[in-house]
């Protein structure tokens, strides 16, 4: 079926940027990281925690001078080999266990206690790294703690409200590398999102052994469909890229218009959407690197395939209802406490995904060998026979982590966003209000200024607080904007730290009871979601 005028329009809106596949994920994840770094100004507010957030910045700092060292200790490591040193993700291998620490309420000196003292297992093929290691938790990492003069306790459970103290840290400390990684949403490459639909689409008719269409055909001299490490490293895709960059989207946009049927569009508008995911994944985690990997709910099914007993005469199985079959079946066993947890966790569906996966890995041979012989059922293996272990190491990486997986986390997150939206809406007598997150922004960055956070250095409103707030390149205001609006916006900023914040963390803690977000290991979560928190409905 040909295209609707109004599918020509979608198709072309979609593919041209002029519409956005995930308009909500921007204000989604600017109100988590900004509520975050609302919570940690109120708490370094607060004369009792003051002195903790001092101290971590001092570790931090100390930390971070010593990067080339660490950098050195860790450079056999895959995930550091030819990448760009990050001082504070070099840091972070030694802070994550003190900020762990925190959280189960010990003192920086007592973790380094346990750190100093690491268990036999872990020596082994990497000895000389493992020696290297443990000298800089014995040496420097000691006179980094005594020379800082730690000795803060921890915050208390109920006044970080879910959050962890790792994160709290890095969001005073490191608050504008957050909004930077924040900021490179709008670096998101239509053309290079476009650039790979059409790679990979190549792929799929190469790999079909079908004919190209017209509208690929200026790809397809150039075009093998093939990469070796990565597609976006690929000489095809770079390729592709060069020739819409060349001859820009729109021929190939009304090509896809003029020859492709309804079906085929939506084919291409759902590879597209797609790959748009998998780079706001990539966005998100290029933030979410600094701070701590949310809880999840640990699950395991246990499965085996069963020959039923012959010997069980016919009026026992009338007489007595039982799980079992007629013949060879499939039985699939998980603990019923584990089964509630992943309940509450609103867990459920991507554990049963995972279990999905297992199956398949299982019984898919024998299930293709009966679609090519057009036998009924499979002869019985021995691997069938045998007890699976959902979490073995045995089983390959999820055939269904995909584009198409990550569009959904994307659009559920989104959905939780809208139902529970505490932070960039204002409720006033006649109306609610929607604010930018750029207003926020403005708001808290002339906060930080004008009280000298973290570097100490205050600044005063008529030494340019409210000119240098806007000069932040991830402060997206108007440039013509009135100093009376930023006045604004620092008034309400100001007020969110010391005395709405808590409030409104609660707020949206109470809706998440009602519109839970997604618990599965994979999902996106809210930053507060972190660490063990009773939360007072007041009903109690």
């Amino acid at each position: 079926m040909a295209l609707s005028d109004h599918q020509k329009q979608i198709f072309r809106d979609f593919l041209s940027g002029d519409r956005l596949p995930f308009a909500d994920i921007y204000e989604a994840i600017s109100e988590q990281l900004l509520l975050l770094i609302f919570k940690a100004r109120h708490l370094y507010t607060l004369a009792d925690y003051r002195h903790w957030f001092e101290e971590q910045h001092r570790v931090l700092t100390a930390l971070q001078a010593q990067s080339a060292k660490i950098n050195e200790i860790f450079k056999s490591d895959n995930y550091v080999v030819g990448a760009k040193e990050d001082p504070l993700m070099n840091a972070l291998a030694f802070m994550n266990p003190l900020y762990d620490g925190f959280d189960k309420g010990n003192v920086s000196l007592k973790t380094w206690g346990e750190m100093n003292h690491p268990p036999e297992q872990r020596r082994g093929v990497y000895q000389h790294q493992i020696t290297l290691h443990e000298r800089f938790i014995r040496d420097d990492l000691f006179a980094i703690l005594t020379g800082c003069q730690t000795g803060c306790p921890a915050i208390p459970t109920e006044m970080r409200q879910g959050y962890c103290h790792q994160d709290l840290s890095i969001a005073h400390s490191h608050g504008n590398l957050l909004l930077e990684k924040l900021d490179n949403y709008f670096s998101i490459d239509r053309v290079a999102i476009l650039s790979e639909t059409i790679f990979l689409l190549i792929a799929d008719y190469r790999q079909k052994h079908s004919a190209l269409p017209q509208w690929l055909a200026p790809f397809a001299e150039n075009s093998s469909g093939l990469a070796f490490r990565g597609i976006r490293e690929s000489y095809d895709y770079k390729t592709i890229k060069q020739h819409l960059e060349k001859q820009g989207c729109e021929p190939f946009i009304d090509s896809v218009i003029a020859q492709e049927s309804e079906h085929d569009a939506q084919r291409i508008l759902n590879v597209y959407i797609g790959v748009y995911a998998t780079d706001i994944h990539h966005w998100l985690f290029d933030i979410l690197q600094y701070l701590k990997t949310p809880q999840t709910t640990p699950y395991r099914w246990k499965f085996t395939t069963i020959s039923p007993d012959k010997t069980q005469k016919d009026e026992e199985k009338k007489e007595y209802e039982s799980i079992d079959w007629d013949r060879e079946f499939c039985q699939i066993t998980i603990d019923r406490h584990n089964l509630l947890e992943l309940i509450q966790s609103n867990t459920l569906y991507d554990a049963v995904l995972t279990l999905a996966d297992r199956l398949l890995h299982i019984y898919r041979p024998q299930a293709e060998q009966a679609l090519q012989n057009k036998d009924d059922v499979a002869s019985l293996t021995e691997n069938e026979q045998k007890i699976h272990n959902s979490n073995s190491f045995l089983f390959p990486e999820s055939n269904r982590r995909s584009y198409e997986e990550n569009v959904g986390k994307v659009q559920i997150f989104e959905a939780w966003y809208q139902r529970n939206k505490v932070l960039l809406i204002s409720k006033n007598i006649k109306r609610t209000e929607k604010i930018t997150v750029a207003e926020r922004i403005a708001g808290l960055k002339s906060y930080d200024l004008k009280m000298g956070i973290p570097s100490g250095s205050k600044m005063k409103v008529k030494d340019g607080v409210y000119d240098t707030a806007k000069n932040y390149s991830f402060v997206r205001l108007p440039d013509k904007l009135s100093k009376i609006s930023l006045q604004r916006y620092h008034s309400k900023a100001k007020a969110i730290i010391n005395t709405e914040i808590d409030t409104l963390l609660h707020a949206q803690q109470i809706k998440n009871a009602e519109f839970p977000f997604n618990g599965a290991a994979y999902a996106i979560k809210p930053l507060w979601a972190k660490c063990e928190y009773t939360l007072n409905t007041g009903n109690e």
